[in-house]
């Protein structure tokens, strides 16, 4: 199944089910792209060379055939040295790829006292991984599943062919207790049912996990946590996914609950939110 695809000048990104996966920007000598990174962001700088601040990261030059990370919740500013071509993509959960035995060691030593983000070189594999990406976007094939695969392969070159005082030095700047808090959440809050399964899930207790959410989120707990699963749950209401495997996704122990929990938080059960998205496609495509 292919994505549909949305284009702005300079800047194209591919989205299956409206959530962004992958972002294709091209600059020329002298442009600059400012953003904010919603999520942690991999970059693959594929063509030319550019410079990258955010934070404390002041004008790291950074060339074609490299990559590096982009931390969550950061204003980033990127300007073109020359012609360039790079590629964005999500990378939820890089504190899933931090062994501590193995990498703490390194994590203490490194001082960042030049203040410059972590390139790392493109291998061999990675080469083949960046070719990859461009004949898929030159040819339009960007889909959920490949990006998923591709962010795999991406994991596993990394983890398995750079030696670990590379890696640990390469995802550092996502590593601070805040990041790792972050993307514990926003990789886990969808596999439970409420904040107290959670908290056992990342095994805080609940005083702990309060105070983090507030100074992380700058929200309580329960507040944050049902806004973002009603928000999940709504966005897959509105596709062609069968309602009974929304259900069972979610982990409601029924079709009949999870009718009653589309009915007191949208006022509608599943269905009928369906067909009143349906309608209005539909009056949208005859205008």
């Amino acid at each position: 199944m292919k994505c549909t695809l949305q284009t702005v000048p300079h800047f194209n990104t591919y989205r299956l089910k409206e959530k962004k996966l992958m972002s294709y920007l091209s600059l020329k000598k002298g442009e600059h792209h400012l953003y904010k990174s919603c999520k942690t962001n991999l970059i693959f700088v594929m063509k030319g060379s550019i410079t990258v601040t955010y934070d404390t990261y002041k004008n790291t030059s950074i060339s074609s055939d490299s990559i590096f990370l982009i931390p969550v919740d950061k204003i980033v500013y990127v300007v073109a040295k020359e012609d360039s071509v790079f590629v964005c993509i999500s990378f939820y959960a890089v504190a899933q790829y931090y062994d501590k035995e193995l990498m703490d060691p390194y994590i203490k030593t490194i001082s960042n006292k030049n203040n410059q983000i972590k390139v790392l070189k493109l291998n061999d594999l990675l080469k083949g991984i960046s070719k990859l990406i461009s004949s898929c976007i030159e040819d339009n094939v960007v889909c959920n599943e490949l990006i998923v695969q591709i962010k795999m392969e991406i994991s596993w070159v990394l983890t398995n062919f750079y030696p670990p005082k590379e890696f640990a030095e390469f995802i550092y700047t996502c590593l601070n207790d805040d990041e790792i808090f972050k993307e514990s959440v926003l990789s886990n809050y969808l596999k439970v049912t409420n904040v107290t399964a959670l908290c056992r899930l990342l095994g805080y207790s609940s005083a702990v996990f309060s105070t983090k959410m507030k100074h992380c989120f700058n929200e309580v707990p329960n507040t944050w946590f049902k806004h973002k699963r009603a928000e999940a749950i709504l966005q897959d209401i509105y596709t062609t996914r069968p309602i009974a495997e929304i259900a069972l996704h979610y982990n409601f122990k029924s079709l009949l609950r999870f009718n009653a929990y589309c009915k007191t938080t949208y006022g509608l059960a599943p269905k009928k939110l369906r067909e009143v998205i349906d309608n209005k496609r539909a009056s949208a495509i005859d205008k």
